[in-house]
């Protein structure tokens, strides 16, 4: 058995992501080689699948397919499996060339994509955004551990139309088990667009572990640092601005894999809280998201105001009920 860690955080350096060996893993695209950088090398005991066999990538341009190369190689990664080549050029309607364990990935957004792109898929749309998620979902391994963690801007969690199916595939046919809302800079000075993390998975993968979690998403709001209005260049987001979040997501993982009661309250509870009560956390089930045609855009459920959250809301308050 080969366990697989992942923790995917957004910092000046991009995407943090740390694996187990034997587990295939892409960035489509490569996002500068920022999600493979492979700095845990050293801890795995099969070096030679780490370096051949392990991380992959894709970029159109050749200076960042070089630069990603490059960040890798420092790395330690020898043998990067970079390739120079625009990813959705692939046409993913009757099938894929190969198929990945995990796809972390920051692709680009805002684009239009040319009637001859647009051809490669089988749902409609012409931005680059939906079109990415469409190709990232057709890679996923066929396989219960099958994950993803994929940056889109925020106007994904509420826009119709061609986005709107995506959103039912990742939410019926996935699990689609964490929202995590980025503040405004967080990847400055890249971009300013307000960005989300989407982190979802097999569905067949969640049931087993715990079949009530299957059903259920975790919302989280990553705070903005007190006087700060937005991120930038000279006040990056750091390791240390979401050490909450991954406090938080620990204890959300464990519920996922069926350990103890659900750490945190659904949304329906949440509105029924006391007023003084404020979390940048809570729990939306997929009843609920369907019946908003898919939606994801709900903010947090708490009538309080902006705040520190309060110990009320806390995942150590005893809850009032544990529904599916």
């Amino acid at each position: 058995m080969h366990v697989v860690a992942n923790a995917i955080a957004p910092h000046q350096n991009g995407m943090v992501v740390i694996m187990m060996p034997h587990i295939r893993v892409s960035d489509r695209p490569l996002s500068a080689g920022a999600s493979l950088d492979g700095k845990n090398a050293h801890t795995f005991e099969d070096l030679a699948t780490l370096q051949q066999r392990t991380l992959y990538g894709w970029k159109k341009k050749a200076l960042a397919a070089l630069l990603g190369m490059m960040n890798l190689i420092l790395h330690g990664v020898t043998t990067p499996n970079i390739v120079r080549a625009n990813t959705l050029e692939e046409s993913i309607k009757t099938g894929v060339a190969e198929r990945f364990d995990i796809v972390p990935t920051n692709p680009p957004f805002g684009g239009k994509a040319v009637r001859h792109i647009q051809q490669n898929f089988p749902g409609p749309g012409n931005t680059t955004g939906v079109l990415f998620l469409q190709h990232i979902i057709k890679k996923l391994n066929p396989t219960a551990n099958a994950r993803a963690a994929v940056v889109v801007p925020k106007g994904t969690l509420f826009r119709s139309g061609a986005f709107a199916g995506v959103k039912r595939i990742l939410l019926d046919d996935f699990h689609l088990f964490a929202v995590i809302r980025l503040p405004p800079g967080a990847f400055a000075s890249y971009s300013d667009v307000k960005t989300v993390l989407l982190f979802f998975r097999r569905a067949e993968g969640s049931i087993v572990r715990n079949p009530l979690a299957r059903y259920e998403t975790w919302h989280y709001e990553l705070p903005l640092t007190a006087g700060l209005k937005k991120f930038s260049k000279g006040s990056p987001i750091l390791d240390k601005h979401v050490e909450e979040a991954r406090r938080r997501w620990t204890q959300w993982k464990r519920w996922l894999e069926g350990e103890g009661k659900r750490p945190f309250l659904l949304a329906a509870e949440a509105h029924a809280a006391d007023k003084t009560d404020n979390c940048l956390y809570w729990v939306e089930t997929l009843d609920d998201l369907r019946a908003r045609g898919y939606n994801l855009s709900a903010r947090t459920p708490y009538p309080g105001e902006r705040a520190p959250p309060a110990a009320s809301c806390r995942a150590d308050r005893p809850l009032a009920r544990t529904s599916a």
